[in-house]
This record gives structure tokens, C-alpha cells and sequence, in this order.
């Protein structure tokens, strides 16, 4: 992480935090997920007002959904009493695992996160590859140094939301610009995942998702033509027979 960006981070927190009661929600359940470059700071390194949340399932198993967060112990024990006039408490048996795996056996996770990263890496290299060869420079993206997705920028005036649906035609599913938007509407952009489709099936997705999109491109899929019902998971692409992915 750049010295810049770490600046720009701790001014963030203080803005955000300063003054009054103000808590910063900093959501990261991808922070352990690391391919190269530094490991980025939370929020709470320069702020005592932030809860960070975190999942089990994005660093553990995927059928794992437990969640946790850190935060000022003041406003946990709050956050506990909320927890069970809501569901009483997570599921026991789910926490009873998690305790035995990473309680019990204190260098458990970090060797399964040095396990399970290079198969993450892989599925980074192949979607960029894959989006490097089919689209060229006609789409903007950023090479991820971790976590599960890629972020790409279309710049033609394609409405992500609108090809959504000619993209399930086609095999594969992607989460548009626009679910993101917070003050601009970012309805040319696209979120695509790497994590659950092998760089097999991304190669074959990413053109499909050209076709879907009507972009220019060095190769054309037409599923309709194959033949085929294949469906596409991992980023923001959806399985069926034998899965791709984009949809994270």
C-alpha cells in the first residue's frame, strides 16, 4: 500500500469519526486474501470509532456463513443484546466448528489461507487474461492484488443492468456497476468473480459475456449456436452443467 493511499485512509477515518458518535462500518471479508503487495491497514488503525466485519465464509469454507466483527467493547455488548431480540444466537453447531478449528488449533487458519490463495491467484490470472485477450484496451480494469473480484469499466454506454438479462441467455451472470452506486449511477461498469469457476471455464465465459454485452472483441460465443446450455459461475458468471463465474 502506497504512503498516498494510507493518507488518504486516515484522512477518511477522520472525517468520517470526527466529531461526535459517528461509527465507521468498515465490511472486510476478503482482507486475509492476499496475492501480492502489502496487506492494506483497517480503518481502526487510525480510528477507535470503526466496526470492521469480517466472514468466515470467504476465508474458511463457503457453507460456513458466520459472521463477526471488532469493534469498541462498549458498543458490542450493544450489538449482542440487538444479535439476540433478533435470532437469539447463531447457529451453536456452526460456532462449535469454528471454535475447534481455529481455537483449538491456533496455526489451522493461516495455513489454510496459504492453501487455498494460490487456487484464488490462478482464477485472478485466468480472468485477466481472459478479459486482456477478448476486449483489448476497449475496457478499463485494475489487476486485483487480492479478494475474489474484478472491477471493469466499459466506457462504450453499455448499460450493465439492462445486459443483464441477454448475458443469463447466454450462460453467464455478472453484478452490475450500478449495485454499487452510491452518487453516481455507474451503469457502465461491472463486478466479476474468480473464485469458484476454473480458468478453463473463465476463458470460455468472458466471451460469452462480449456477445452478451456487444462489445467489440477478438472472439465471439454464441450459445445458442453451440447449442449448448452450459452456465457460467465465479465472476458474476452462474453454473449449470459445469459452471463459470462473475457473480461472487
Amino acid at each position: 500500500m502506497t504512503t498516498g493511499s494510507q493518507q488518504g485512509l486516515a484522512l477518511l477515518a477522520r472525517v468520517l469519526v470526527d466529531p461526535g458518535d459517528t461509527i465507521v462500518a468498515e465490511g472486510d471479508p476478503y482482507g486475509m486474501i492476499r496475492f501480492e503487495g502489502e496487506h492494506l491497514p483497517p480503518i481502526a488503525k487510525w480510528s477507535d470509532r470503526t466496526l470492521r466485519l469480517r466472514s468466515t465464509s470467504k476465508i474458511v469454507a463457503p457453507g460456513l456463513r458466520l459472521g463477526f466483527m471488532l469493534g469498541p467493547e462498549d458498543l458490542i455488548a450493544h450489538l449482542v443484546v440487538a444479535k439476540q431480540a433478533a435470532d437469539l444466537h447463531t447457529r451453536t453447531l456452526d460456532q462449535h466448528l469454528l471454535r475447534e478449528l481455529v481455537v483449538e488449533q491456533p496455526r489451522w487458519l493461516d495455513r489454510h489461507i496459504e492453501e487455498i490463495i494460490p487456487t484464488y491467484r490462478a482464477g485472478r490470472d485466468a480472468l485477466v487474461s481472459a478479459v486482456q485477450s477478448t476486449f483489448g484496451e476497449d475496457v478499463l480494469w485494475r489487476i486485483p492484488e487480492g479478494g475474489m473480484f474484478l472491477w471493469i469499466d466499459l466506457h462504450h454506454g453499455t448499460d450493465t443492468t439492462v445486459a443483464l438479462e441477454r448475458a443469463l441467455d447466454a450462460g453467464v451472470a455478472y453484478v452490475p456497476g450500478s449495485t454499487f452506486a452510491v452518487d453516481k449511477p455507474n451503469v457502465d461498469a461491472l463486478r466479476l468473480a474468480y473464485a469458484t469457476a476454473t480458468p478453463e471455464q473463465l476463458a470460455e465465459a468472458v466471451p460469452r459475456l462480449a456477445t452478451a454485452l456487444r462489445l467489440p472483441c477478438n472472439f465471439v460465443f454464441s450459445a445458442r449456436s453451440s447449442g449448448r446450455k452450459d452456465k457460467i459461475t465465479g465472476f458474476g458468471f452462474w453454473v449449470g452443467q459445469f459452471g463459470l463465474g462473475v457473480l461472487g
